[in-house]
């Protein structure tokens, strides 16, 4: 039950509404990112909710076994919200409060709609897209292992027990195509062997940044995202080999099959027609 004060609720009852909605995002970093759909900057305990054109709260939905969840969109504007910071990971399993406001009166007419976490974040057509759960959601996480023909492990974690620096290479780039993609003549010669990997850019605007590999195809390569900032020929960065998490590619690939982390011989299921 939320506690609403007897003087918010006059006012919401009332005819005349002056309601807006605030947004408060703690990011990775610890960065504190404030947004209002309000046409002026709202200042509530010290924190700064910037006026977002555009922002967008959907309905909040409430299961009573998985929790609350929600999801807002935004525009991307460069100033607050950054492509490079939700590229960086900086978006990822943030902590997001939802909050209702009486903005003549914000000091004493406020109420927390909603606390949880980022569970999903797109960006679509310049605009950031977060999908929200509550932190009970978090009650519904499993809890011990499963049964999996796919590897459970991360690519070279502890259970892996690979050494990620024996699979890691530098090299630069020799032929730029898109934001999306490039080639370089000295990668490894052989089809997918870095698709599902990850590369980190460590020259060039991109400096920094890691995305995971879509598709490898001898001297080219395919991202998931598009990079914030043009690639240039000569950039150079780290690779990773990817890891499809199957028995075959562990076996063949990278020779780690006593450290599987799933069950392959598990019979699958058979749809039989009479």
């Amino acid at each position: 039950m939320k506690n609403i004060s007897t003087k918010f609720k006059q006012h919401i009852s009332s005819e005349i509404l002056t309601l807006a909605y605030c947004i408060q995002l703690t990011l990775k970093n610890n960065k504190v990112i404030g947004l209002t759909d309000f046409d002026q900057d709202l200042v509530i305990d010290n924190i700064t909710y910037k006026s977002a054109p555009g922002l967008n709260i959907d309905i909040l939905k409430y299961n009573t076994t998985s929790g609350s969840s929600t999801k807002i969109e935004t525009i991307i504007d460069g100033n607050t919200i950054k492509e490079e910071d939700i590229l960086f990971g900086m978006y990822d399993f943030t902590t997001v409060k939802i909050l209702l406001v009486n903005y003549t009166n914000i000091d004493e007419e406020n109420l927390i709609l909603f606390y949880g976490n980022t569970d999903k974040v797109t960006i679509t057509n310049h605009k950031l897209i977060v999908e929200l759960n509550s932190i009970s959601h978090i009650l519904l996480r499993n809890i011990g292992n499963f049964f999996s023909s796919s590897c459970r492990a991360q690519f070279c974690d502890a259970q892996c027990k690979l050494n990620k620096e024996s699979f890691t290479n530098s090299h630069y780039i020799t032929k730029v195509i898109s934001k999306q993609e490039f080639e370089c003549i000295t990668l490894i010669n052989t089809a997918n062997y870095y698709t599902y990997g990850s590369i980190t850019f460590t020259t060039g605007k991109n400096s920094n940044l890691t995305l995971e590999i879509k598709q490898h195809n001898k001297s080219y390569v395919q991202f998931y995202n598009s990079l914030p900032h043009n690639m240039n020929i000569d950039d150079k960065f780290f690779i990773i080999a990817g890891c499809d998490k199957s028995f075959n590619t562990c076996s063949h690939k990278f020779n780690n099959s006593k450290n599987f982390r799933g069950e392959p011989h598990i019979p699958e299921l058979q749809i039989y027609t009479y």
